[in-house]
């Protein structure tokens, strides 16, 4: 199994979740037309205080990947001098597998999804005419949430709309090229596959 990969280091100085947002927002836009998707992404420079500066790119199409460079916006940028897209180069044998997700549960347990529930029980108890009572969380529920990161989105039906991806990265045992989501993420459900972490890249 031959993977293939190109990465995209930002300016120095740039928000780096910003460009991760708009390098997915691009990646979702090829897949779309492709109906395939067939490349995930990897960032090599993940750690506690950012996604990092480099997003890489992976996929065992060469000419997919290809294609995906010479996309108007990662080119536009690289004139601009706010990306450098380094080539498609062949992945090195026995490097370090991981999968990096969208968490959905993160924002159950963060302020903004306790509002949320907290608003959605006070409509239900002034509907059937009752006093709402929120849950209390004891001591012992208190959820131990993994490090992510958040990156930016905009919807293509609505660009002023801002969402957030939460990006994990987690460690994975092998090597596997099963699928991802149009983003180049990995899911629980369909899209199990899993990236290089490609080190390589932090010296483009």
């Amino acid at each position: 199994m031959k993977r293939y990969a190109f990465g995209i280091q930002f300016k120095v100085g740039s928000n780096n979740e910003l460009m991760v947002g708009r390098c997915l927002k691009v990646l979702h836009g090829y897949h779309y037309k492709q109906s395939s998707n067939s490349i995930g992404v990897t960032f090599p420079e993940y750690c506690n205080k950012t996604i990092g500066s480099i997003i890489g790119f992976v996929s065992e199409d060469q000419r997919s990947l290809q294609e995906l460079m010479s996309h108007h916006y990662f080119q536009q940028m690289q004139r601009l001098k706010k990306f450098f897209v380094h080539g498609v180069i062949a992945v090195p044998e026995n490097v370090p597998e991981v999968r990096y997700s969208k968490e959905q549960k993160i924002d159950k347990y963060s302020e903004a999804g306790r509002q949320r529930r907290l608003r959605r029980g006070q409509r239900i108890a002034a509907k059937n005419g009752y006093e709402y009572e929120p849950r209390r969380d004891s001591a012992g529920s208190e959820r131990c949430i993994q490090l992510f990161h958040e990156v930016p989105m905009t919807s293509s039906n609505r660009p002023s709309q801002l969402f957030y991806y939460r990006i994990q990265q987690h460690r994975a045992d092998t090597t596997n090229c099963d699928g991802y989501t149009s983003y180049g993420l990995a899911n629980q459900e369909n899209a199990k596959g899993t990236v290089p972490e490609l080190l390589f890249f932090t010296n483009l």
